[in-house]
């Protein structure tokens, strides 16, 4: 995610994509043949690279106007056809793989106002009105977000710290939790500070996230070389 890019970084990142879908191939490679050799390593972990290169590809076609302002309505992921569903997506996976339990709480209310509050500023921004500007909004989200990076720091910190008699893989995954939440909200601040088209990216990433969590966590992961899964990360 770039809030401001120019000809040079977008070649780097051209370079880099290139490399990661190399790697991605050269991965299936072996996952593949070892799928038709070893009846361990399933189907559907053998073709995980794949749905990573897919999405670099797709975010490369489809994905346009980082860093722009929506109201110049020059680009289609500026477009409240495009962002709030992507919004709604965004929000659906947070509830999804972001958290403890599946019951309300002040997290997930916290999340869902940053959320309502930016497609707001967006939407508000897309108007024939000059008058609404949307930053009224866009200032709630970014207030919002960074009470829930505090809040996940402060239940971090409070695991770490707390006594509570528990199994050792039990309190692992807790922590693990709300580590990953105050990654989300981070990516969440980017996305109020770069605009619509993160909203897709954002999407997109947790995606790629997800394939390569899986892919680390397939019986097939031994495989790979630590140095070629940090890359590909």
């Amino acid at each position: 995610v770039l809030t401001f890019g120019n000809s040079y970084i977008e070649h780097e990142r051209e370079i880099v994509t290139f490399f990661l879908a190399l790697l991605c191939l050269l991965v299936f490679r072996r996952w593949n043949y070892e799928s038709n050799r070893n009846a361990t390593t399933t189907a559907v972990s053998a073709y995980l690279p794949l749905v990573v290169i897919s999405c670099s590809r797709i975010h490369d076609v489809f994905v346009t106007g980082h860093g722009l302002d929506p109201s110049i309505r020059l680009h289609a992921s500026h477009n409240a056809l495009v962002f709030l569903p992507a919004l709604t997506v965004l929000l659906a996976l947070r509830f999804r793989w972001f958290e403890l339990t599946h019951v309300l709480s002040v997290s997930k209310f916290i999340d869902v106002l940053t959320t309502v509050c930016l497609g707001c500023s967006w939407w508000e921004k897309r108007t024939r009105d000059h008058s609404r500007n949307g930053h009224e909004f866009a200032q709630a989200s970014m207030i919002f977000v960074m009470i829930g990076v505090m809040h996940a720091v402060y239940c971090t910190g409070s695991e770490l710290t707390s006594r509570v008699n528990e199994s050792r893989v039990q309190r692992s995954w807790k922590l693990l939790c709300h580590s990953r939440l105050v990654l989300f909200r981070v990516m969440m601040f980017l996305v109020i500070v770069t605009g619509p088209s993160t909203a897709c990216t954002a999407v997109i990433v947790l995606v790629q996230c997800a394939a390569l969590s899986q892919m680390m966590q397939s019986k097939a992961h031994a495989e790979i070389d630590a140095p070629v899964m940090a890359a590909m990360w």
